[in-house]
């Protein structure tokens, strides 16, 4: 299936726009939910979808479906938000900025190596079943780095108490 420069840009607008509505909706769940349990949650959702997308990137009968996959994954990628000021209340106040900031370029780093090297040459020898290689370690760093923040503030809370 092919699609037009005009429909990817299109497709990639209402992305966009379902994104935009889903970081509106975590900020409001966050005044009544806590941001752990939200970003557990949305790491559950994203696993519980991530294994259709092979099957749905394989046999994606038109853009629509592939749409869809594309908003799901927008709505529960693996990020920071909504806890994110926790997460930087746990550095040293002033190496703050330098440290998240030296965190966040090696992220990007990271980021860049995987999907121009790492997607390519994953699904070019295992087709979009590759797709686990990078996305199975990055989630279990992820969720290891979320129990390790959750510890911290789980500690904090206990003490203040």
């Amino acid at each position: 299936m092919w699609i037009s420069s005009a429909e990817v840009i299109s497709q990639n607008f209402w992305v966009s726009i379902v994104d935009l509505f889903g970081i509106m909706s975590l900020a409001y769940l966050s005044f009544r939910i806590r941001p752990f349990k939200i970003l557990k949650i949305k790491f559950y959702l994203f696993f519980m979808t991530l294994f259709f997308f092979p099957i749905v990137l394989s046999y994606a009968p038109n853009s629509i479906s592939i749409l869809i996959f594309q908003c799901l994954a927008a709505l529960f990628v693996f990020d920071h938000v909504p806890a994110t000021p926790i997460f930087y209340k746990y550095f040293p106040i002033f190496k703050r900025f330098t440290y998240t900031s030296f965190l966040s370029a090696v992220a990007k780093l990271l980021t860049y190596l995987i999907t121009s090297f790492g997607l390519v040459y994953t699904t070019a020898h295992l087709g979009y079943w590759g797709l686990f290689c990078i996305f199975i370690p990055v989630g279990i760093g992820f969720f290891m780095s979320l129990l390790h923040f959750h510890k911290l503030e789980d500690q904090e809370l206990t003490k203040g108490n």
